[in-house]
């Protein structure tokens, strides 16, 4: 990510985006990317999205992948 990136995301919706694909938890990744801009991600938020993505995740696996 790049200094823009960083200070602007929002990090709720990019929890949940990473969760939603499956991914691991990329907070951590995220933090070193930023770190180098000065900039730190909002850990919580994307907690959140990323809990949330995941229960979106597993409920659409349940079912097939449909909605």
């Amino acid at each position: 990510m790049d200094a823009g990136e960083c200070r602007s995301a929002n990090w709720y919706d990019l929890g949940f985006r990473d969760a939603i694909f499956g991914m691991q938890r990329m907070d951590e990744v995220y933090a070193s990317q930023c770190g180098t801009h000065g900039a730190e991600p909002d850990r919580v938020r994307y907690a959140q999205g990323w809990h949330e993505g995941v229960y979106e995740f597993d409920q659409r696996k349940a079912h097939g992948g449909h909605d």
